[in-house]
């Protein structure tokens, strides 16, 4: 988190790693269990953690990073206020498949056909695969209890989503205003661009009022 755009003075406000998503087996009605506990998914649920404490200290203290919105009704962060997210590799999913080609309109690269869909991550591990060939139909809880693969979305489409409604979650956004990233930053650069940004039928989505992250 920076105040003012000083980096120098930037905050870190949650720090996470992790590797796996649960199996269908698993789940909780209840929510004694975190489907997935990917590094981005644990990240931010720390961070809606930090939203939820700002809140409660905000009567009390003029040190929260929300004020009353103008028209009385809610929150909104403090206009000074940003937030950037730091990712060490790729995410999982269409951010991850890229080519030294993609930029040509005749690449012939093998992933090709699978870029810009919608990825579901593999359970329990890492990879993931396009929506389109693990399930025809909406996953339901007696489809699961059946033996149906659990469909956990990847890491690149939840950024994505946090792209257009942003990151505070939907219980939060009864209380304040959408709170976007300023900037997404990884230690090894593919193709979140294309996902993040570009990503085929996103463009017909409202979009934010504030610009999308900055990628380095």
């Amino acid at each position: 988190m920076t105040t003012d755009h000083q980096m120098e003075d930037a905050k870190v406000i949650s720090v996470a790693t992790g590797t796996r998503c649960i199996s269908g087996e698993y789940v909780s009605l209840v929510g004694v269990s975190l489907n997935d506990t990917h590094a981005e998914v644990i990240a931010r649920r720390c961070l809606c953690d930090f939203f939820y404490a700002q809140l409660e200290m905000h009567d009390d203290s003029e040190d929260s990073i929300f004020v009353p919105r103008p028209t009385g009704n809610g929150y909104q962060l403090k206009d000074n206020v940003k937030f950037h997210l730091y990712i060490s590799t790729a995410p999982c999913g269409d951010a991850g498949i890229s080519s030294p080609h993609e930029a040509v309109s005749q690449d012939k690269h093998p992933n090709r056909k699978a870029r810009g869909q919608l990825m579901t991550k593999l359970e329990p591990g890492e990879k993931t695969v396009p929506v389109k060939s693990r399930s025809a139909h909406f996953q339901t809880w007696d489809g699961i209890a059946l033996g149906e693969s659990l469909l956990t979305m990847s890491c690149s489409d939840k950024i994505a989503r946090w792209n257009v409604v942003g990151v505070q979650g939907s219980l939060l956004s009864h209380f304040v205003e959408p709170i976007y990233l300023e900037s997404i930053t990884l230690g090894s650069l593919r193709a979140l661009h294309r996902q993040v940004v570009q990503k085929p039928g996103q463009s017909a989505l409202p979009r934010p009022a504030l610009p999308c992250p900055a990628l380095h």
